[in-house]
């Protein structure tokens, strides 16, 4: 019984940690490091319903070496449907290439995070060629 109780605080903790936000699909290029993200802020939750507490919107990127947080976006309303375009820097250095990996997710005003967007590759290219012969 002790095991039953325990598994299900389990289960309804990480269904109270879920948002019931749904992330929206981004876009994505690069100018040098600046990538500039476009996306739509969600509108309605996981069930259908309308969203009435969108907080914020966040950005990440991979290089990969594990994601890292590119920039959070205060909701344009606490319903959602904002059009976004924000930019942030992928640190990267001189003499390097990468594929970047970019998605978003949305949460609300408790704190709870959706799951990802599409996720989109864009490469970083600041490797120089060789000298010609």
């Amino acid at each position: 019984m002790r095991r039953f109780i325990v598994a299900l605080f389990i289960v309804f903790l990480s269904l109270s940690i879920s948002s019931n936000l749904i992330a929206a699909p981004i876009t994505a290029t690069a100018t040098g490091a600046e990538v500039k993200v476009t996306y739509e802020e969600p509108s309605t939750n996981v069930d259908g319903t309308p969203c009435t507490d969108l907080a914020k919107t966040t950005v990440y990127f991979d290089k990969g070496q594990g994601p890292v947080k590119g920039i959070d976006v205060t909701a344009t309303k606490e319903t959602g449907g904002g059009t976004i375009l924000t930019t942030f820097i992928v640190p990267i250095g001189n003499n390097e290439e990468a594929d970047i990996s970019i998605w978003a997710t949305a949460s609300d005003k408790n704190g709870n995070e959706s799951g990802k967007s599409n996720q989109v590759t864009i490469r970083i290219d600041f490797l120089s060629p060789s000298p010609p012969k």
